[in-house]
């Protein structure tokens, strides 16, 4: 068998963390072995991290943007997604693609499984979220595919188990965890210039959440956590770093307008920072003593494993794949979702024990080298391509 030829389709119309993980699968291949090719949406907002001279072949058509707005920019966008799909399966087959890997979301999915079968490739659909998202067409969109999908892959164990309720076979499903840039996020950093820059307290004791500020990232926990907490350790302080989702269901103007709130009443003061987020993202961790990483149904979350490639122990909910990240009791703890208290007492026993912190900071970063890095990714998927490229059964099963 010659190279295998693996195209990943990136029609999405946001640069997104799906992309920075096909980043990472493509930067560690063996291409001695398998040749990679990216295909993006030449409309698509946000910065490709991934060069030509990295060799890959990185190909740009016009997917239009899912959300076309009005009625004529919806025909644009139309008429450019079909010239686009039409070109691309052209590509796929004079490249006699052999696979093909795309996102499991409806539009991406069911693009990706219209350019296989008329390319005659293999499709893997990569799992980053829990299926069933979605109601009406969609929801049917992401059971259509799923069940034609060749073989698919989740981030976690957790998601694994949840893709068969879309109608493909367990058997068709595998799990391959994704990875950190252990290079780019370690123990080396310093993070004083952060919290300067902050006005944090050199000495002070610092609870850092990277994420989305989402409803479902439970910012407010962290917020009331806080709160309880400092009436042991006042000299706690926390920051919360990220951009505001706009998908948020409460009673007021934003969720950061309720994280406000939240502290006003507890009288957190300037013990709270919220700030936007901002690309500095390995420095940010490093100002921290502490990860707090409250959120609920996470598939994978990147930020945990940043924070423990970065030396700091994380507190994780019981929930989703956190609990397939974090060990606990050894690289940090977890704690049971929507528990403020729980959480208070773990950040309190962390704030006021150095040397426990850098053990468990040391075990993470160790687990993570081990377990998480970002070779590791790409050798998950290897055999799988191997795989479904030895086997022209459009049923091809890795396992």
């Amino acid at each position: 068998m010659g190279r295998i030829r693996v195209l990943f389709f990136y029609p999405n119309d946001f640069l997104g963390p799906e992309l920075t993980v096909f980043s990472q699968i493509i930067r560690h291949l063996d291409c001695d072995r398998i040749e990679p090719i990216l295909v993006v949406n030449s409309k698509a907002s946000g910065v490709l991290s991934l060069s030509e001279a990295e060799g890959v072949t990185i190909r740009r058509w016009n997917f239009g943007r899912a959300l076309a707005g009005s009625a004529s920019n919806a025909v644009r966008s139309a008429y450019h997604l079909a010239a686009s799909v039409v070109a691309l399966i052209g590509y796929a087959r004079t490249k006699r693609i052999d696979i093909i890997q795309c996102s499991s979301t409806p539009r991406a999915a069911l693009l990706g499984l219209l350019v296989a079968r008329l390319a005659g490739a293999r499709l893997i659909m990569h799992y980053h979220v829990l299926p069933g998202r979605f109601t009406g067409p969609r929801q049917f969109l992401e059971n259509f595919v799923s069940r034609r999908a060749d073989y698919a892959v989740a981030v976690s164990r957790f998601l694994a188990a949840e893709v068969p309720r879309t109608g493909i076979p367990p058997r068709r499903v595998g799990v391959v965890v994704n990875g950190v840039d252990v290079h780019r996020f370690h123990p080396g950093i310093d993070g004083a210039a952060i919290r300067a820059e902050l006005g944090i307290p050199a000495g002070a004791p610092l609870v850092v959440q990277l994420a989305r500020i989402i409803q479902q990232k439970r910012q407010d926990v962290v917020v009331r956590a806080l709160a309880i907490a400092r009436r042991q350790a006042p000299e706690l302080r926390c920051l919360l770093v990220g951009w505001e989702d706009p998908r948020y269901t409460g009673p007021f103007a934003s969720y950061t307008a309720e994280l406000r709130h939240i502290a006003e009443q507890e009288h957190l003061g300037d013990s709270l920072i919220i700030a936007p987020a901002r690309p500095d993202a390995p420095a940010v961790v490093a100002a921290a003593d502490i990860v707090a990483m409250p959120s609920i149904g996470d598939a994978w979350n990147l930020a945990v494993t940043e924070a423990m490639a970065a030396g700091k122990p994380v507190i994780g909910t019981d929930s989703g794949g956190i609990p397939e990240q974090v060990v606990d009791g050894l690289t940090g703890f977890l704690v049971p979702v929507d528990s403020p208290g729980a959480l208070a007492e773990k950040m309190v026993l962390l704030a006021q024990d150095a040397e426990l912190r850098a053990r468990m900071g040391k075990a993470a970063r160790e687990r993570t080298e081990t377990y998480f890095s970002e070779e590791r990714v790409a050798e998950g998927f290897t055999p799988i391509y191997v795989a479904l490229a030895g086997d022209g059964r459009s049923s091809a099963s890795p396992a």
